[in-house]
């Protein structure tokens, strides 16, 4: 009869067979081969027996005797063990094993005993090792305990974790462990039990190990004498975020020591000392949770002061209640929460769930109730190019190629080359499909290919976004595809409302109704498809209701829109919105519509279609502005429109006009550009004069959403009238406005328009004198006039200089900041320059932002070496190093009028040089 299928048929065991020897290998059964004999038989007469057990104590070890029969004379051949613990065998013969135990805690062992030539041996035997205490010391110490006691004798437990179990108690009370050994332990007393207190108390000192307890011969003594005490506190309650200083008052606390300590409540949070002396303590408070908590001072001499005779601290940080309890998963749900220790509310954070945070609104806290509004919290994902390849290896690969994100999360790709090389490098963009590589023109880019680098983008809607890079090896064909799946929750989600100061959760004592928040100017929609979370005494929490949570399916620009294809939405800053959706509300103001952060006025609603103008004087431009719905109170909408750009409106800047148009030759008259859209994001508004590369700055004086305005510059006078072109730039990219029809970007400078001063009467005057100045062009009103006395620079007096003498005075003057002086320059250098001669090489650091170079150790330039011949030279670390990719401007009024003139006689082309070689 076969009993057991062997690997691959090999053979079979047969019933009533004797026991095989087996080998497997990787599962298949190895053959007896050549006629090997592999039975086993068990013979009775080789088995080892065990009869008894004795101890003795030798040198502070336990060695066991242990007797019986079947034993071999070679110690090595023994293996013993007692209760888990190793027994060294020394001595052996035919009838009995002498070993040495491994110290542990008392307790009864079973002993087992292999001989390791014929087995394990019969019999059970129990060995007992006793617990012992010797002595204690020292034999009395402070009522409030804090005293270190070392107790000798055998059996105490070799590890702290073998004291879980077992104790050591004065007077009843645990003596915390602090050190341990098999014949000493160190622990600390307990306070004296304030039922038994007297000025002298004598307490009984047992140890208990593994069931086995043992008393001390003598009494510990608690001595109120010797005790520390602590008479008052100051303050008595303290705050969570601690911080404070509290002051103890009291006797015997001696002088300062590394070893006194004072801790707060059970889990021993420091007080920083600040100063100690016998009778007053004072130390810096640590933070600390809602309740009471005992104050706890440890004398290096006295043990722990006596502190029965004050009231623990009091700290008061809990919440006991919020309404409403329901609201959108994006947010936007106003509500009111209750508690106590909320102070000023700058320290407190209050969380709903672990994705939202409710931010408290202007003037909306007190110390026990806040007001907040629910807020998404954007969770930042990674993507990185940890993935392998198949056939470059790691580094190539997105991982996860896929990540699945919620509406308004953050996702950032960092990445970093394992072989950074010419050619090689990542540069991440979204595309239109899977199914290409080619940036789709809307989405995110970080654009320059760079070995090192990041990129961060936040998704507002939902959808599926598929991205790719550049070719990340040249020519090899290389590209890194990926994408990111955003998904709002598909049901309803219950979390906890918690408030935290630093690291201390406020304790939640549910009780109690709280009203909740109210409409400002108008009524909340209605919320009743939702149903709130029953919560518990000790848990409050909020639902994210679906129901609750309104949709935006589509966006469309009413009136306003503008041409372009940075995104699918572009209008100018007076456009109308046309929303659709679900979930919206039919009262106009219980609508609340915005484009970032500017409020989009609503006109009509009803449950699926919301119009709003946008607020031009308020909108910033060239930015892609999130167009968000709040539903007052049930919170924000979701996007879910065809693509991210489909709902984020990006606003053109439109001029509508320009004035004034003329002016003095001088400058100085205000330049005011009335538009639309015409504050950028960044706030960077760029006005020039004139066509390269001759242009001068206006410099901005005020930049709004409707009108920006500058200072015109001065120009060089050449006859009667000269017109000039106005270039205009928004934003740090330099885009260009529209322009409305019928406007011009040009301005005029003309003599007409420049006045002229001829005489002013006195001649000499001092301060608080009123003068009279004579000229033209004054005009009729007096308060557009402004009139500034400069001292004269030069005596009317003094010899006549010539101007090259002059111009050498100026010149020493000037710091022209070349920058480092170019070193000798390899041909590689010069010949790229020469394929760019326009502009230098741009250096990008890794990150792909532009970043210069540091350049303290490099020589400088001065006016002498500024030659010619340095208008080939090209310095290879330096970012614009070549004299002519630096434009600089020249300031006449440095000249004075004088030498301006005798310039423009003598050399007519003298500034055109200078403008050239600067």
């Amino acid at each position: 009869k076969i009993i057991q299928p062997g690997g691959d048929f090999f053979r079979q065991p047969a019933e009533g067979s004797d026991p095989q020897i087996t080998v497997w290998v990787n599962g298949f059964l190895c053959l007896c081969a050549g006629g090997a004999d592999c039975s086993f038989s068990y013979d009775s007469s080789l088995t080892p027996t065990i009869l008894g057990v004795t101890d003795t104590l030798v040198d502070g070890s336990i060695e066991l005797t242990i007797t019986g029969t079947g034993f071999t004379t070679d110690a090595s051949d023994f293996t013993i063990d007692v209760g888990g613990r190793n027994c060294e065998a020394t001595v052996a013969t035919s009838s009995s094993v002498t070993c040495t135990l491994e110290n542990g805690p008392a307790g009864d062992f079973d002993i087992t005993l292999w001989v390791q030539s014929r087995g394990q041996a019969s019999g059970s035997v129990t060995f007992t090792l006793s617990l012992t205490v010797d002595s204690f010391s020292p034999s009395s110490g402070s009522v409030g305990g804090g005293t270190t006691l070392t107790i000798l004798g055998t059996g105490f437990p070799n590890t702290m974790d073998e004291w879980e179990s077992n104790e050591v108690a004065v007077g009843g009370s645990s003596c915390t462990i602090t050190e341990t050994s098999y014949t000493e332990v160190k622990c600390v007393t307990p306070k004296e039990s304030t039922s038994r207190r007297r000025k002298r108390a004598l307490a009984d000192l047992t140890v208990t190990v593994n069931g086995q307890t043992v008393s001390a011969s003598g009494q510990y003594n608690y001595d109120a004498s010797s005790t520390p005490t602590i008479t008052t506190l100051d303050p008595i309650t303290a705050t969570p975020m601690g911080g404070d200083t509290l002051t103890i008052t009291g006797t015997t606390f001696g002088y300062e020591s590394p070893f006194n300590t004072v801790t707060i409540g059970e889990d021993g949070a420091v007080c920083l000392i600040i100063d100690w002396m016998p009778t007053e303590i004072t130390c810096t408070m640590p933070a600390l949770a809602n309740g009471q908590h005992t104050v706890y001072v440890q004398t290096k001499d006295n043990g722990m002061a006596d502190a029965s005779g004050v009231s623990p601290l009091l700290v008061d940080f809990t919440i006991t209640g919020a309404s409403p309890l329901v609201g959108s998963h994006q947010g936007g749900t106003k509500i009111k929460i209750a508690g106590t220790g909320f102070g000023d509310c700058s320290n407190v954070v209050f969380n709903v769930g672990s994705e939202h945070t409710c931010v408290v609104d202007e003037g909306g806290c007190t110390s026990t109730e806040v007001s907040c509004t629910v807020t998404k919290t954007a969770t930042m994902h990674r993507i990185q190019n940890t993935g392998r390849h198949f056939k470059f290896g790691p580094g190539y690969v997105w991982e996860p190629a896929t990540l699945i994100v919620r509406p308004g999360d953050e996702v950032r790709w960092s990445w970093n080359l394992p072989v950074p090389q010419e050619g090689t490098g990542i540069a991440v963009h979204s595309t239109s499909s899977a199914s290409t590589n080619e940036y789709d023109g809307m989405g995110f880019n970080s654009q320059t290919k760079s070995s090192k680098g990041n990129l961060l983008y936040q998704f507002m809607t939902e959808g599926t976004f598929t991205y790719n890079t550049q070719d990340v090896i040249e020519g090899e064909e290389v590209f890194m595809p990926g994408k990111v799946v955003v998904a709002a929750p598909s049901e309803d989600e219950i979390v906890a409302i918690e408030a935290f100061i630093g690291d201390i959760t406020a304790e939640t004592i549910v009780g109690g109704s709280v009203s909740g928040p109210t409409a400002d100017g108008c009524s909340f929609a209605d919320s009743s498809c939702a149903t709130s979370a029953p919560g518990t005494a000790s848990s409050l929490e909020f639902t994210f209701a679906n129901c609750l949570t309104a949709e935006i399916t589509d966006i469309q620009i009413s009136s306003g829109a503008a041409n372009g294809n940075v995104s699918s939405l572009m209008s100018f800053a007076d456009s109308e919105l046309t929303i659709s959706g679900t979930g919206f509300s039919t009262e106009l103001c219980e609508n609340i519509v915005k484009v970032g952060e500017t409020l989009c006025a609503v006109s009509s609603a009803t449950a699926d279609t919301i119009v709003c103008a946008v607020d031009a004087a308020e909108i910033t431009s060239l930015g892609a502005l999130p167009v968000t719905v709040n539903v007052q109170n049930n919170g924000d909408a979701v996007q879910k429109v065809a693509d991210d750009s489909a709902g984020k409106l990006y606003v053109v800047p439109k001029i509508d006009a320009i004035a004034p148009t003329t002016g003095s030759w001088a400058g100085g008259s205000i330049l005011t550009l009335t538009g639309s859209g015409l504050n950028p994001g960044d706030g960077i508004v760029t006005i020039n004069f004139g066509e390269l590369p001759y242009q001068t700055a206006c410099a901005i004086i005020e930049v709004t959403s409707s009108k920006v305005s500058c200072t015109v510059p001065e120009a060089q006078k050449v006859g009667d009238e000269k017109t000039v072109v106005i270039d205009i730039y928004f934003g740090g990219e330099m885009i260009r406005a529209e322009m409305a029809d019928g406007v011009t970007a040009e301005y005029t400078y003309s003599t007409a328009m420049t006045p002229t001063s001829t005489a002013t009467s006195p001649s000499e005057f001092s301060s608080s004198t009123s003068i009279d100045v004579s000229g033209s062009g004054f005009g009729e009103d007096s308060s557009a006039i402004s009139v500034f006395l400069r001292p004269s620079s030069v005596s009317g007096k003094r010899r006549r200089r010539s101007i090259a003498s002059r111009l050498e005075e100026i010149a020493g003057g000037v710091s022209y900041g070349y920058g480092p002086k170019p070193k000798v320059v390899h041909a590689f250098w010069k010949s790229i320059k020469k394929e760019r001669p326009s502009r230098s090489i741009e250096w990008r650091s890794a990150g792909s932002s532009k970043k210069k170079r540091s350049t303290e150790r490099l020589p400088h330039l001065t006016p002498e070496d500024h030659a010619d011949e340095f208008e080939e030279l090209f310095h290879p670390e330096i970012e614009h190093m070549h004299a002519r990719t630096v434009k600089r401007s020249i300031d006449i009024n440095s000249y004075g009028q004088e030498l301006f003139e005798a310039i423009m006689e003598s050399e007519p082309d003298y500034f055109h040089r200078r403008r050239r070689s600067a």
